[in-house]
Parts: C-alpha cells; structure tokens; sequence
C-alpha cells in the first residue's frame, strides 16, 4: 500500500496493486497440505485476473485519450 502514495501515474498504481494482490495470494496459500488453501488461492488468482484485465484496459483508454485530447 505504500507504493501507491508516490504513484504519480496510472501504470504505477496498478503494478503496486499487482504487487500487494501477489502478497495476498501467497498468504492465502501457505498451508500447503490444506485442500481448502489451494482452492482458495487459485480462486482469488482467477478472479483478481478479470479486475486486472479491466483495470488495464481502462488504464490504456484513458491514456489514448488524454494523448489525442478527447474524452469518453
């Protein structure tokens, strides 16, 4: 979370979000014998890929149109 305070742009605030969702995900899985930790964790590493998917795509339309000066 620290990483977000200087993030000045978009691309830096998603990879510092990146970065604190891969901590999760490593927190989640640490039992390794449990069947339920290893659900667990795949689980959140399917569904943080969708948030992250869109996150990226946002992050370059918003980007493309500050480029070229329009607005969505």
């Amino acid at each position: 979370m620290l990483l977000m305070i200087p993030a000045h742009d978009l691309i830096a605030m998603y990879l510092a979000i990146e970065i604190q969702s891969l901590c999760f995900y490593v927190i989640v899985s640490s039992k390794r014998k449990s069947e339920f930790s290893t659900e667990a964790s795949s689980k959140y590493l399917i569904l943080g890929a969708f948030p992250s998917g869109i996150l990226l795509f946002w992050c370059d339309q918003t980007t493309t149109n500050q480029f070229f000066g329009t607005y969505l």
